[in-house]
C-alpha cells in the first residue's frame, strides 16, 4: 500500500512537475516575445531619436548661417540709412543754399527793375 501510495504521489508529483515546466516554458517564450518586441522598439526609438538629433544639428547649422546672414543685411542696411541721411543733409544744405542765392538774385532783379522803371518813369514825365 505504501508503495502505491509512493507510486501516485510520484505520478502527482510527476505531472505537476511537467506542467509546471510546461507553464513556465509558455510563460518564458511569451515574456521572451515581449522583451523582443521592447527590444525592437527601442531599436527603431534609438534610431528615430538619432535620426532627430541630426536634424537638430543642421537645423542648428542652417540657423547660425541665417542669423550670420542677416546680421550682414543689417549692417548694409544701416550703412545705406547712414549714406542716405547724409545724402539727404548735404540736399538740404544745397537745396538751402540755392534757396538764399535764388532769392538775392530775385530780390537785386526786383530792386534793378523798380529802378529802372523809375528812370524810365522820369524819363517819361522829362520828355513831356
Amino acid at each position: 500500500m505504501i508503495t502505491l501510495l509512493e507510486t501516485e504521489v510520484n505520478e502527482r508529483f510527476q505531472h505537476s512537475k511537467e506542467e509546471t515546466s510546461h507553464m513556465l516554458g509558455e510563460h518564458t517564450e511569451k515574456c521572451n516575445r515581449k522583451i523582443s518586441k521592447m527590444n525592437d522598439s527601442l531599436t527603431s526609438l534609438r534610431n528615430e531619436l538619432a535620426r532627430v538629433l541630426d536634424l537638430y544639428g543642421s537645423l542648428r547649422q542652417t540657423v547660425t548661417k541665417h542669423t550670420n546672414e542677416m546680421e550682414t543685411v543689417r549692417s548694409i542696411f544701416k550703412k545705406s540709412c547712414d549714406s542716405v541721411r547724409q545724402i539727404d543733409a548735404e540736399l538740404t544744405a544745397k537745396l538751402e543754399s540755392l534757396r538764399r542765392d535764388g532769392e538775392a538774385v530775385r530780390g537785386g532783379c526786383d530792386e534793378r527793375c523798380l529802378q529802372d522803371s523809375m528812370c524810365n518813369l522820369t524819363a517819361l514825365f522829362v520828355s513831356f
